[in-house]
């Protein structure tokens, strides 16, 4: 509040004749010459005095506008001024700060400033407390602070020491910036949860790319493989899809071999012993197993090479090619997990990059693969009384990231297990059968909307 100080001259006239009656002594009399210097002498100071009114009236009026402005930049501030001692009590605090504390600005002197700060922030605020009347530097720093209804507000305060005489003082100004802060968080949490989404899908995407290409790279050599995965207890059955008894055929992959008419009777005196008599035109079906022993697959790594030449031209790369031949051994070989990574270990001159960057990114023609396979199967296996089987096979999975898995019934097991199932097409006549086609069975569910972002 301002205080009032209209001079008044009434009242300085009455109190200017009291002092005058209470003097003592009587004065002497004086000449009239005396008394016209006396009254020109007064004059004159009662020109002085009215003209040091008039300058006092001036200051009086400038010293009024500058404590207005004392009182509107101060106490009608938008933000909260306090003065502080060393000891940490406040000495003075502004209207704002008053209403911030929730306390009488009358009362808020001679009160501690801690307690008004959040107990978990309290070192913080004597930290840069000491660290400000020991240094003299300025300090800032960004604490809570409990309100009168136990709610907390952040605020950032500033810190100046100022030298008062008798002891230090500290400056103080506080900002509210709790809306600040729960932007601040709120935009952390929403980058976390966007960050986590893109994470999340990206992993989906990148899955599903990889399955996709996968599966557009081993479609050709599926055809070549999915015998032996559909039946993997006994590996070596597959091999009589490929060691077929044509003339032609054989002389096609017998380009390699060193000592072709050797290796070719070795081979007609193995098919031969390899067919049992149930193959006959009168009962073509119910095929058993063959029982092979090693003697009888000695040259086959030669023979898989005559065969592998028939696709040399399905790649644009002599690389490519090589990892196709050594990704087919594997197919063939014992292995027990047939990836890529054990296959590149087991085989010789095999890469482990070198195989992936050929399953998932090198060229080739699935087409003229494709083509060339059935066309192989047609020379070496067609006739009259041939048919086309379709049967499907499971594939036990441990996971649910591969397309299509599901518990679904697994003939493999034999019971409903988590699996893929595949539904294979093959030809069989009386010269033979071989697989040509396979397709993967999607189960219903994963048309329903929970599968949506996996189906993408």
């Amino acid at each position: 509040m301002k205080p009032n100080r209209t001079i008044d001259p009434i009242e300085i006239r009455r109190r200017a004749e009291e002092q005058l009656q209470n003097r003592q002594g009587v004065d002497a009399p004086i000449s009239s010459h005396e008394m016209q210097q006396l009254v020109q002498e007064l004059k004159i100071h009662q020109i002085e005095l009215e003209m040091q009114n008039e300058e006092l009236q001036r200051a009086y009026a400038e010293l009024e506008a500058l404590q207005e402005r004392y009182f509107d930049l101060y106490e009608l501030a938008p933000v909260c001024y306090v003065t502080m001692n060393e000891a940490g009590m406040i000495l003075e605090a502004n209207l704002s700060a008053a209403t911030m504390f929730g306390v009488a600005r009358g009362a808020l002197a001679g009160l501690p400033l801690s307690r008004f700060i959040q107990k978990e922030d309290l070192d913080l605020y004597h930290l840069h407390r000491r660290h400000l009347f020991s240094t003299a530097e300025k300090q800032s720093c960004e604490l809570r602070m409990v309100k009168p209804d136990k709610t907390t507000c952040w605020i950032q305060m500033e810190m100046s020491i100022t030298q008062q005489p008798g002891a230090p003082e500290c400056r103080m100004v506080f900002n509210d910036i709790t809306e600040r802060k729960q932007a601040e968080e709120l935009l952390v949490d929403m980058n976390v949860e966007l960050e986590g989404k893109v994470e999340l899908r990206t992993r989906e995407l990148l899955q599903v790319q990889r399955q996709y290409q996968h599966a557009e790279k081993l479609a050709a050599i599926g055809m070549l493989s999915a015998s032996i995965a559909h039946e993997f207890n006994n590996p070596l059955q597959s091999i009589s899809t490929i060691l077929n008894p044509t003339t032609q055929y054989r002389k096609t992959y017998s380009l390699n071999l060193k000592d072709t008419s050797a290796i070719l009777c070795k081979k007609q005196q193995r098919e031969e012993s390899m067919l049992p008599e149930i193959r006959q035109s009168d009962y073509l079906y119910n095929v058993p197993k063959f029982e092979l022993d090693r003697n009888d697959i000695v040259d086959f790594a030669e023979e898989l090479k005559g065969f592998h030449e028939n696709f040399a031209d399905c790649f644009h790369r002599s690389e490519s090619r090589e990892n196709f031949f050594l990704y087919m051994s594997g197919q063939f070989s014992q292995l027990e997990r047939k990836s890529i990574e054990p296959i590149a270990i087991a085989m010789e001159g095999g890469k482990i990059r070198a195989m992936q960057r050929f399953v998932s990114d090198a060229p080739w023609d699935d087409e003229n693969i494709e083509y060339k396979y059935r066309s192989l199967i047609n020379e070496d296996l067609g006739h009259p009384d041939g048919a086309i089987i379709f049967d499907e096979s499971g594939f036990v999975k441990k996971g649910g990231d591969s397309i299509g898995v599901a518990r679904q019934y697994c003939g493999t097991v034999g019971k409903v297990d988590n699996c893929q199932v595949g539904v294979f097409a093959a030809y069989a006549s009386s010269h033979g059968y071989a697989l040509f086609d396979k397709r993967l069975y999607i189960p219903e569910q994963w048309f329903s909307e929970d599968y949506s972002e996996r189906r993408r």
